[in-house]
């Protein structure tokens, strides 16, 4: 698939799936996504959920997303009044607690965010915002020359999350600037924000590479594995 374009006004979840539920499909396998472009246009004031391949997923442990490869990914949402925007080179957001997915042997390679500057997105490399466990396994990040504005949590692999995550033999590959955010941003080569509580995160084999060139001084919370790791 070459150049997909989905532009919505109606639905919060966007992807070339909006929402991918373990019902529907157990497993996305063997896709080739050679440019995508996601954009939202809506007034909705509550959360907006991006992913290359899936908006949201819903599934239990069954739900797999296989040998994948997502390229020149762009989310856009101009003058978006939604209360948080959630970005993912696969996906966006893992809907619920009691959610889990498996995503293995696939491959993001650049991703670019066009916001309102004032509306600071969840931008991970892999997933966004997943709220269940994720397990990525020979996953791949590249992020080409990317500048991101006004950004609130970047992981090279997950944005946030407050869930059990598994990483075997993922690499990210980093060159990215961040303008604006805030004294509250937290960025991380692997997670942006790991609100752990009493749940673990485990890696095998991982690898993060390249350069986050971070222009607000006033963002301290950064660092190589974890921009902020807590309760």
């Amino acid at each position: 698939i070459s150049n997909l374009n989905v532009s919505t006004s109606n639905y919060t979840n966007v992807g070339m799936f909006g929402e991918y539920t373990q019902a529907t499909a157990p497993f996305v396998t063997n896709l080739t996504i050679n440019g995508i472009t996601l954009q939202y246009t809506g007034s909705t004031t509550g959360r907006v959920y991006m992913g290359g391949i899936a908006g949201s997923v819903k599934g239990d442990n069954t739900t797999k997303i296989t040998n994948c490869t997502v390229k020149n990914v762009n989310f856009i949402t101009p003058g978006c009044n939604a209360e948080q925007l959630d970005f993912g080179g696969i996906v966006g957001n893992v809907s619920s607690s009691s959610n889990s997915v498996t995503i293995s042997g696939c491959t993001v390679n650049k991703i670019n965010v066009n916001n309102d500057a004032n509306k600071k997105p969840y931008v991970g490399g892999i997933v966004g915002y997943p709220l269940g466990s994720v397990t990525l396994t020979s996953c791949t990040y590249t992020s080409g020359t990317v500048t991101i504005r006004g950004l609130e949590r970047f992981g090279g692999f997950i944005a946030w999350t407050a869930n059990n995550v598994t990483f075997n033999n993922c690499s990210a590959s980093l060159n990215i600037t961040i303008n604006g955010g805030s004294s509250g941003s937290r960025i991380g080569g692997i997670i942006g924000s790991y609100n752990a509580g009493t749940r673990t995160a485990t890696y095998n084999g991982c690898t993060v590479s390249g350069t986050i060139n971070v222009t607000n001084t006033n963002i301290t919370q950064k660092g190589v594995k974890y921009g902020f790791s807590g309760s």
